[in-house]
């Protein structure tokens, strides 16, 4: 499983990688969840705040789905979903 966190223009802003699959409620932008490990910012610092009001898109992919989450944030570590949706993957 990965999660991807870019900004409008599709700059990384945070990356995560678990190498078994996890079950998610939420994430915490900028708290890296038990299990994962960080891949982007790669020098292990914590990823740059959040500006409010700043479009932010998550992208959290499975073995066999796609998520993309579109939002706008709230704060320096949360987003409001504005728009989602899920993609079935084909078998690697």
């Amino acid at each position: 499983m990965q999660v991807d966190v870019t900004d409008e223009e599709g700059s990384p802003l945070w990356s995560l990688v678990a190498k078994s699959p996890q079950n998610l409620e939420a994430v915490l932008y900028a708290v890296v969840p038990a299990g994962f490990t960080q891949l982007e910012p790669a020098d292990g610092w914590p990823p740059r705040p959040l500006e409010p009001g700043e479009l932010v898109i998550t992208r959290t992919r499975t073995a066999k789905r796609l998520f993309t989450h579109i939002g706008v944030a709230k704060s320096a570590t949360t987003m409001q979903i504005l728009n989602y949706k899920m993609e079935l993957l084909e078998p690697r």
